[in-house]
């Protein structure tokens, strides 16, 4: 079966070709995607290019006419390179500040703010170069459609790699970049089945990973040849080509010798005669300079040097920039890095812009439909003030992007009439529940919305009701700080509580329960600052009034404070935290120490203090198996008010459900959790949860230990995690629980 993709059908972004005549534009320069020429005049009908013209063409009267004479015209650019729906290390500190909301709403919108930063700078395609197939799918559908506006975009779906190989051991801990982004394959007729799959869902290439990576400690495993070969023979025969990730020169020779239709990534070499057999055999080389200068800057010189040697043996060099390997804040950011770096080592001006153009479009067979000012392209257009030829490139020269025959960007700023199409979704709403023999039903809802009125300032709030006649009201703020490496979070939480008293510690029986009422309102003001890479200090101050009702004399007497008042919390919290919250937050260790003092003179009732000493280890070898344990132990020193508040957490190692009865003089408690995968974005978790709280530690008895167990599925959504849905079913010593969940992972 011979496949013919086209990504851009005709109908492609029908919403913005409103043009029933034909418009002309004047260029003053035009560099056509292979060389440079003088004043023309363009003709564009139907979001295509019907002609060339002489600067004394005859423009027929009363046509629309775009006078860009003081400008050079030349195609849209391809970032050949490219992983979409990735962010960026500077942009991800920026969110961890006030919650990673804001990089959740960026893929619950189809990342608005990557298509437009992409058009400013004048990228009208991208070739991304690994990715999850049903991430993917619903942005090219909207594009298609004209749901959203954006660059052309063309991708591979899954990557080929060896089990383990890269990047799975990159991304341990991404449960769907593993699972939906790549292909572990070890044999070749599981890979051809995969292949004519990606072949049926229209993807525009294949990529396999050949890659042993031996600058990495401990190295990676890699493709086996014979697979590779068959996957590059499969891929072929229906019409598709084949990229491959190398790391070094003897791998791009070995990819070269079983047909690849590109090298993706520069290494070091003094052959000539690999960048020859490269020329001979048509086959693309992207080097992705920019990614290295900021992520393996020993390795530029020689890579630098091995680049000039391909460019003076007139080997096409492709520009791609391997966001968000490049830094740039938002995808596009860094098209012009790279190709100013290509220039700096001697690459000339005109092969800079051939490898940003029709380069990238032959290197996915599309130099027929983009990359190149020809009648019948598609007219993706940058218009660039003064001669492209002269000067550092540099965006800021763009004085507009046209897509498919509209003006989408004009002067840095989006079109008017286009602002719909790059609003930002930011609000998410999930319900969850919780039942056990003790508290009974208690049910509740949050809403998230992760950047308001795009203030920066993500929103939590959370409504619960239980049919013990208990519900609360929690309200949370999460907002950049003035003070640099510093977030702020200000909670406000009101609760009207059936108290339940349970008999594990607070000197009554396991079997005896006690019940009462009361009001409690909480506002809480804290502050995070980071102060290196591992370590940081979070300080707030909470204010709590807590009012019982008629029953407080049911009130056991051995809780001083509970019969309401007024509490005044000032709070430190010292935490080192190994977890790399990019690539594998499911894999280290994180260590909480946090002393709180309640001192009278600021209005507390009650003067107290106490020390919560909170460890978690991650373990993540394989890819979605998570292996974690938490130990918590919290001691308090003085008269300690009864406090309650609920909390039903969804998150590994978060659930609430037993941490929230740390109510009294002191307490342990310990939990385990495994998770494994079931299929795709579909993992098991089992789930073991055992403690007590004492008025001292004297008290603590083996025969006090409350515990559950449980397990249940979750669903992952994000490739940040961003998202997940979960059902617990356990057991307690007083019997059943279930916990039904949703919420965001750590």
């Amino acid at each position: 079966m011979k496949i013919r993709i086209s990504f851009i059908l005709t109908g492609l972004f029908i919403f913005i070709q409103s043009h029933t005549q034909s418009v002309y534009i004047k260029a003053g320069q035009v560099f056509d995607g292979n060389q440079f020429f003088g004043a023309r005049i363009i003709e564009i009908n139907k979001g295509l290019i019907q002609d060339i013209y002489a600067q004394d063409y005859s423009i027929p009267k009363g046509a629309e006419v775009i006078d860009a004479s003081n400008c050079a015209i030349l195609p849209g650019f391809i970032d050949s390179h490219i992983h979409f729906m990735g962010a960026s290390m500077p942009y991800i500190n920026e969110i961890e500040k006030h919650s990673w909301g804001k990089l959740a709403s960026e893929g619950f919108s189809l990342f608005p703010e990557h298509r437009l930063h992409l058009l400013m700078n004048g990228v009208t395609s991208i070739i991304d170069m690994g990715s999850p197939l049903e991430s993917y799918k619903p942005v090219r559908i909207a594009l298609i459609k004209g749901k959203i506006i954006g660059p052309e975009l063309y991708f591979p779906g899954p990557l080929f790699t060896a089990p383990n190989g890269h990047p799975v051991g990159y991304y341990t801990g991404h449960h769907d970049l593993i699972s939906n982004g790549t292909f572990q394959v070890t044999d070749i007729t599981k890979a051809k089945n995969e292949i004519d799959f990606l072949a049926n869902q229209k993807i525009d290439f294949i990529k396999i990973v050949y890659d042993r990576m031996w600058y990495q400690e401990g190295g990676a495993p890699r493709l086996n040849l014979d697979v590779a070969r068959g996957i590059v023979d499969e891929s072929h025969k229906l019409g598709l080509k084949v990229m491959a990730h190398v790391g070094s020169e003897e791998e791009a020779l070995v990819m070269a010798g079983i047909n690849v239709d590109g090298i993706e990534h520069g290494f070091e070499t003094t052959s000539d005669s690999f960048f020859l057999e490269l020329k001979d055999r048509n086959i693309s080389f992207t080097p992705t300079l920019s990614a290295y200068d900021h992520y393996a800057p020993k390795g530029v010189p020689s890579m630098k040097k091995t680049i000039k040697r391909a460019s003076d043996l007139n080997v096409p060099i492709v520009v791609g920039t391997d966001y968000p390997a490049s830094y740039g804040e938002y995808c596009g950011d860094d098209i012009f890095k790279e190709m100013n770096l290509l220039e700096e080592i001697g690459v000339s001006r005109i092969e800079v812009l051939r490898g940003a153009t029709n380069y990238g479009a032959k290197k996915i067979g599309k130099e027929k439909e983009i990359g190149f000012i020809g009648k019948g392209y598609r007219a993706n257009l940058v218009f660039y003030e003064g001669k492209i030829d002269t000067g550092k490139l540099t965006s800021t020269r763009i004085i507009r992007t046209m897509l498919h025959g509209d003006v989408i960007v004009e002067n840095g700023m989006l079109v008017n009439k286009y602002l719909p199409y790059f609003r930002t979704k930011t609000s998410m709403i999930f319900p969850y529940g919780f039942y056990d023999m003790i508290s009974l039903f208690n049910m509740g809802v949050n809403y998230t919305n992760f950047d308001i009125l795009h203030s920066g300032i993500s929103l939590y709030g959370d409504v619960a009701w239980s049919t013990r006649n208990m519900w609360s009201a929690n309200l949370q703020f999460f907002m950049p700080s003035p003070i640099k490496k510093t977030a702020i979070e200000t909670t406000f939480h009101f609760d009207n509580l059936n108290r339940l008293f349970y008999g594990i510690g607070n000197n009554t029986m396991r079997d005896t329960s006690i019940e009462y009422g009361s009001i409690s309102i909480k506002e809480n003001i804290s502050a995070t600052s980071t102060w290196n890479k591992y370590w940081k200090l979070t300080y707030s101050v909470s204010f709590d009034q807590f009012k019982t009702d008629t029953n407080e004399s049911a009130i056991p007497s051995t809780i001083p404070g509970a019969k309401g008042g007024n509490q005044t919390l000032l709070s430190l919290s010292f935490t080192y935290d190994s977890r790399d919250h990019q690539n594998n937050p499911w894999k280290g260790a994180m260590i909480s120490v946090t002393p709180e003092f309640s001192p009278k003179f600021l209005g507390s009732k009650n003067e107290f203090q106490r020390m919560t000493y909170d460890a978690r280890g991650y373990i993540s070898i394989f890819p979605r198996n998570i292996l974690c344990g938490r130990i918590l132990y919290r001691q308090t020193f003085g008269d300690i008010p009864f406090n309650y508040l609920p909390d039903f957490g969804g998150s590994i190692l978060g659930r609430g459900y037993y941490v929230s009865r740390f109510i009294d003089k002191t307490g342990i408690y310990g939990q385990a959790e495994y998770r494994f995968p079931v299929w795709k974005i579909i993992s098991g978790v089992a789930f073991y949860d055992i403690g007590q709280v004492q008025n001292k530690p004297s008290d603590f008895s083996l025969n006090d230990f409350h515990y559950s167990a449980g397990f249940g599925p979750r669903f992952n959504f994000g490739s940040n995690e961003n998202s997940i849905l979960g059902m617990d079913f356990g057991f307690a010593g007083e019997g059943m629980m279930l916990f039904f969940h949703a919420g965001q992972s750590f």
